[in-house]
């Protein structure tokens, strides 16, 4: 009878195992591949693009409802000073930070140029420039200058999704950048 019991258990053990494993109960989510971190680097250039939460931790994985920090570093990595003539529109255009559906759906951006000082600056040896931005509005944080938030930006729903832009340095140095998130 002892050996029914425990042979009866084992068979009731396997099934919920295959039924809890198989492929119609797994998350379609779970198998997209995420990229929370874009690294370019050359002889003259470095260019960091990645993802935060609001506590500055690196992640590709957030909660529906977390706020999204974008974060951009390019570094000059010459001796040489590079002039960027047509200022901060002219080196991250108007895409900077843009997000996209998984079907290639445009989100938008959350953020506009605000007071842009200066049409042109410069890169200089070994300088770092960095900008961020978060995708809602939150008094933890602000968007780096030049950019301010825009009006009735929405939350992400579920699902995955990427940011791509090009960084025009000048009219022969273009990087383009992508990174890949979700939110579950």
């Amino acid at each position: 009878m002892k050996q029914k019991v425990v042979f009866l258990m084992s068979i009731m053990f396997m099934a919920l195992v295959v039924a809890g494993c198989s492929s119609d109960d797994v998350d379609d989510d779970i198998n997209d591949p995420v990229n929370s971190k874009y690294l370019y680097s050359d002889d003259n250039y470095q260019v960091d693009f990645f993802l935060t939460n609001i506590s500055g931790e690196e992640t590709a994985i957030f909660k529906y409802g977390e706020n999204i920090v974008f974060n951009l570093i390019i570094l000059n990595k010459t001796n040489e000073q590079v002039l960027i003539e047509g200022g901060v529109t002219q080196l991250l255009g108007n895409n900077v930070f843009r997000v996209y559906s998984k079907d290639g759906k445009d989100i938008g951006v959350s953020w506009e140029y605000g007071d842009i000082e200066t049409v042109m600056f410069y890169l200089f040896p070994h300088q770092e420039r960095q900008w961020s931005c978060p995708w809602m509005s939150d008094v933890l944080c602000y968007p780096s200058k030049p950019f301010v938030m825009k009006e009735g930006v929405k939350l992400l729903s579920k699902g995955t999704y990427y940011s791509t832009f090009d960084i025009r340095i000048d009219e022969t140095t273009i990087i383009t950048c992508k990174i890949s998130f979700k939110i579950i």
